[in-house]
């Protein structure tokens, strides 16, 4: 076989490759420019808000939650603290707030160092029924070894977090209107130990009004400065895992507060 004949075959054995690569190239680019013009519309982050608000509401009117943060000697003695508690920020809003995490980390770097670290969602009911007003999930860590120890705290926020689609009310094959995350916010926090934490409560979570600027932020489909796409994409799914993560804990909660209210009806009963 002539160089020439062996030319020709690489070349046509090699088109569909390259084909099939524009084909993909373009699928790309396509799914790309309809998120970003959608925001980032998902119907199961809307089923989720949808789902979040009726269960805050029907908590609150169970009862029964804690009023307030604690402090540090209920921490020390009771060794923990409280789960879940209601309260109210410093413009006189109404939060419900939602212990996730609370113990050890460690960082990802090549000599990974030690963290102290605690995580909660702060939920706000509003006052239109099964609807909420603001999410926000914050992850406070202090590293305690090393010869820096710094606090930092990284903030996801949902200013809207509604249930624009309303699927579950409307029948199958109904045409679907999906919520626009695009102003899904991503904040970074950063102060050395040296400094007074005071953007931390009584039991040394930060607050939800900081005083303090973040030393980085993000807004999920920001037209002026995107984010990759594949970013993007991170942070969608990042926040959905953290949804459900909220739901299972609600569903949980007013479980225990309906078997506590039955249990004391029966001890009332019980004469």
């Amino acid at each position: 076989m002539t160089i020439r004949k062996i030319s020709f075959i690489l070349i046509f054995t090699t088109l569909p490759a390259f084909a099939q690569q524009d084909e993909v190239n373009i699928v790309e680019r396509e799914a790309t420019e309809q998120a970003r013009k959608t925001g980032f519309g998902d119907l199961e982050v809307d089923n989720l808000h949808g789902a979040i608000g009726e269960k805050v509401h029907q908590l609150l009117e169970l009862g029964g939650l804690v009023e307030g943060t604690g402090d540090y000697d209920e921490l020390i003695f009771q060794a923990r603290s409280r789960p879940f508690i209601k309260g109210v920020d410093a413009e006189g809003k109404s939060f419900l707030r939602i212990t996730l995490n609370e113990g050890f980390s460690y960082s990802t770097e090549v000599f990974p160092r030690p963290f102290i670290a605690r995580a909660h969602c702060y939920i706000y009911p509003g006052t239109e029924k099964n609807k909420v007003d603001r999410l926000l999930f914050q992850f406070y860590r202090i590293n305690y070894s090393g010869t820096v120890y710094q606090r930092e705290l990284r903030r996801f926020i949902h200013p809207n977090p509604v249930d624009q689609a309303q699927a579950r009310s409307k029948p199958l094959g109904a045409e679907l209107q999906l919520l626009d995350n695009s102003d899904l916010t991503l904040e970074s926090y950063q102060e050395p130990s040296s400094v007074a934490p005071a953007w931390e409560g009584k039991d040394g979570v930060p607050v939800t009004t900081l005083e303090i600027k973040p030393i980085a932020s993000a807004v999920l489909n920001d037209r002026e400065k995107p984010i990759v796409y594949d970013k993007q994409v991170r942070i969608l799914n990042r926040y959905k895992t953290l949804l459900r993560r909220i739901d299972r804990e609600l569903y949980k909660m007013i479980r225990v507060r309906q078997l506590e209210r039955n249990i004391e009806i029966e001890r009332i009963m019980d004469f």
